[in-house]
């Protein structure tokens, strides 16, 4: 158990966060959370963690946990009654029971905040096939995933939440500016850091970081994570610089775009080709008129919110067919083929900054 390397709670401090991993093997994270900065938080009393052997919940002689899946096949599944046992041993009215599946929702810097602030996390980590969906329908409260790929066990999920939370628990980091300066907290990636020596193997530091200019310094790295971001998830310069589509009168949609402008054109040349149609404006807007249906672009100079990450668009089913057909040529473009939703058709596809664009056909 983890809980002896936590001294006592101090009465300044706050009330250490408790997290309690239910697993198959506990022994599996024992080794990363004794050392760097889980093992330090630990000792400072900022985070107690516990590991539970779902085995020691088994009613049967062997203490097997798994059973073959009704139905059918390969693989074992995680029975109901010693995972929903194991899970209410640990329960208290401030507990937040939390799955770790690939079907969850995307661990974000946004949820590794909000779960930060929970007392009481309980982790399962799912293991051979997967649990009886009954007690993940009793007992979960949140299922989470970090990726869209599949461990061979959850523990290793476990450990990377573990650690990702962690990090927003204040006092973990030392410096509380930290978290707020790393990758994703901004929306994109980080910027490149240097350090001593000034002259590596004939390269300089960039001379602005050694200009003492505050002001610029801030924006050559604003510059160099939107490149990064750009080079390597150009999705995630759209979140960024995009706003959700706003009402501005019936059947009207305003999308905003700002710096880099390259996007402006890109994208523009992107709907020219979905819709058919000529965009009308100059260098600084764009509008695509498409029945009732009318789709703005504006270039500003400042930085936007987050958006969500579909866009609709509606059109007339002759143009919704050419639509997906150009799509279908383009590599990457078409994500989802046409499918049918009530009596309408619906594909998904990508922009060029790679937002997904949902469109619908209409009877016009």
């Amino acid at each position: 158990m983890l809980d002896a390397l936590a001294e006592p709670p101090s009465a300044t401090q706050r009330k250490a966060m408790h997290i309690e991993v239910l697993s198959l093997f506990p022994s599996y994270i024992e080794g990363p959370l004794h050392e760097s900065i889980l093992k330090r938080a630990i000792q400072n009393d900022l985070v107690r963690i516990s590991n539970v052997d779902i085995r020691a919940f088994s009613t049967r002689k062997d203490s097997r946990v798994d059973d073959r899946s009704f139905g059918g096949g390969p693989g074992m599944v995680m029975m109901a009654e010693p995972v929903a046992a194991a899970i209410r041993s640990c329960r208290t009215p401030d507990s937040r029971v939390v799955y770790l599946t690939p079907q969850g929702q995307m661990l974000t810097p946004t949820l590794a905040k909000e779960l930060a602030t929970v007392s009481h996390l309980i982790l399962l980590c799912g293991h051979y096939e997967g649990i009886d969906q009954r007690a993940i329908d009793a007992d979960v409260d949140q299922e989470i995933s970090i990726g869209d790929y599949v461990l061979t066990n959850g523990c290793l999920a476990a450990l990377v939440l573990i650690d990702v939370v962690a990090r927003f628990i204040p006092g973990v980091l030392g410096n509380e500016e930290a978290a707020a300066e790393d990758s994703f907290e901004k929306g994109l990636f980080d910027h490149a850091h240097y350090t001593q020596p000034r002259v590596f193997e004939g390269k300089e530091v960039p001379e602005v970081l050694l200009s003492g200019d505050h002001e610029k310094i801030a924006r050559w790295r604003r510059t160099q994570a939107l490149e990064h971001t750009l080079k390597r998830r150009p999705d995630l310069v759209a979140q960024e610089f995009l706003v959700s589509p706003q009402a501005v009168g019936e059947g009207i949609s305003v999308r905003k775009l700002v710096e880099p402008s390259m996007y402006f054109d890109d994208v523009l040349r992107f709907y020219e080709h979905v819709l058919g149609i000529l965009p009308e404006g100059d260098a600084q807007t764009a509008s695509f008129s498409c029945g009732a249906f009318s789709l703005t672009f504006l270039r500003v100079d400042r930085p936007m919110a987050s958006v969500a990450s579909m866009f609709s668009v509606a059109m007339p089913t002759h143009q919704f067919r050419a639509a997906v057909a150009w799509c279908r040529k383009k590599a990457g473009r078409l994500v989802t083929a046409p499918m049918v939703e009530g009596d309408v058709f619906v594909a998904v596809v990508k922009d060029p900054d790679g937002r997904l664009v949902r469109i619908y056909s209409t009877n016009d």
